[in-house]
């Protein structure tokens, strides 16, 4: 799972990996600068940099705890399997629980500095757990978020989890503690209580306390430990066209039975009687739920064919391998998604996840679902047969993203 911090932001996948509790190492890169989260459970417990400012001595030396000869003598005495803190302590520079508050500030500092980064690589691998050669610390993960996004000057880091004016908030359920336990400052949290209902961006901004950067850096942090909320964020309206999707796509995709879904649609289409124009495929411009249901119809065709020569059971083993590889290159796109046995997806929640993280950037996610099931079809039927399913499956997704002459008439 890799990706670049244009696209996904180190704030934005750590807030993903602390709801998901997951345990794993973020390894972050931006020129020769290379800083490592160690993530268990969800929670960061270790970080190391390889930036000469993030060492713990430099960070004390800044800090007027420790003289300069002090640095200098205690660096000559690190070798391997001992540490600058050992040293420090054994000198009675530190005790040993001040030790264990610099390392917590040290890790604190490296989040910081890493969540400010405007560019740059990022990879999370996966692990069972942390290693063992790893100190892992208590930190209060939703303390940790919290502060290190208020710290953000970079309004094209906040703008990813604000996404337009028009972008609704609300403040989620059950929140008290967590207000609390941040000490949020008492304008804000009487500014938090008018969030009972969902409000736009633009309304939240006219009625805060602070300017609207602060408001709205304000928005992503508690968002991101969980205090509010997007509702249905909008999509680019300038960008969504004025088209009708037919009836008989409508009627298909409701029909419960599988036997009488696109079965039906491919045979009109192959018969020409969904008449339509040439497609010119741009489903970046598309309203995110026009996205999701043109991968749904061709979806629920080709398991109509697969289910034809494959159990549902080793059908959906099969299309679940599909959705775990798409997991590993847009894990946000097609988080919580998995296949049941009547080869049906979570369509509302592959909706959200599409509205929340933008269906221009991800829509190059979606496609490769099809694609990867049509390679499956390539093993149950022969060549000529493919052939023809994918000429069905170009007329169904141009039933569904174009509108027919009669419904312009």
């Amino acid at each position: 799972m890799e990706g670049t911090i244009q696209q996904i932001p180190v704030w934005e996948l750590v807030a993903g990996l602390f709801h998901r509790q997951a345990t794993g190492i973020v390894t972050c890169e931006q020129g020769r600068q290379r800083r490592v989260l160690y993530v268990q459970n969800g929670r960061i417990v270790f970080a190391r940099s390889n930036a000469l400012d993030d060492r713990l001595g430099e960070l004390l030396f800044r800090q007027g705890r420790l003289r300069y000869r002090d640095l200098v003598e205690a660096a000559r005495e690190i070798r391997p399997g001992r540490r600058l803190g050992m040293v420090l302590v054994e000198r009675r520079l530190l005790t040993p629980e001040e030790l264990v508050q610099a390392v917590l500030q040290q890790v604190r500092s490296i989040v910081f500095h890493t969540f400010t980064w405007v560019e740059g690589q990022w990879v999370f691998e996966p692990t069972a757990s942390i290693p063992q050669e790893v100190i892992t610390l208590n930190i209060p993960m939703h303390r940790l978020l919290y502060t290190a996004i208020l710290q953000i000057p970079h309004w094209s880091l906040i703008r990813r989890g604000i996404l337009g004016l028009e972008t609704t908030f609300q403040r989620a359920p059950e929140s008290a503690d967590l207000v609390q336990d941040l000490a949020i400052p008492p304008d804000w949290q009487d500014f938090l209580r008018g969030m009972e209902i969902p409000q736009t961006v633009e309304s939240l901004c006219a009625c805060s306390p602070g300017t609207d950067f602060e408001t709205c850096r304000f928005l992503v942090a508690w968002m991101a430990v969980g205090i509010v909320r997007r509702v249905a964020p909008p999509w680019t309206p300038e960008l969504v066209p004025s088209v009708s999707v037919p009836e008989e796509v409508w009627g298909l995709v409701d029909v419960p039975s599988l036997d009488l879904s696109f079965a039906d649609l491919a045979d009109l289409a192959d018969q020409g009687d969904l008449q339509v124009e040439t497609l010119r495929y741009l489903p970046q411009v598309q309203p995110p739920h026009r996205v999701v249901l043109s991968v749904r119809c061709r979806h629920r065709y080709i398991w109509h064919l697969l289910t034809r020569v494959l159990s549902p059971e080793r059908a959906c083993q099969e299309v679940q391998a599909i959705i775990e590889t798409l997991q590993a290159t847009h894990p946000w796109l097609w988080m919580d998604v998995t296949c049941n046995l009547d080869g049906e997806l979570p369509w509302d929640r592959l909706t959200q996840n599409l509205l929340l993280y933008g269906a221009r950037q991800y829509h190059e996610g979606l496609e490769p679902l099809v694609d990867r099931e049509i390679e499956l079809l390539r093993h149950c039927y022969p060549t000529e047969r493919v052939e023809g399913i994918q000429r069905a499956l170009h007329r169904i997704a141009e039933a569904v993203l174009q509108e027919t002459p009669a419904a312009t008439a």
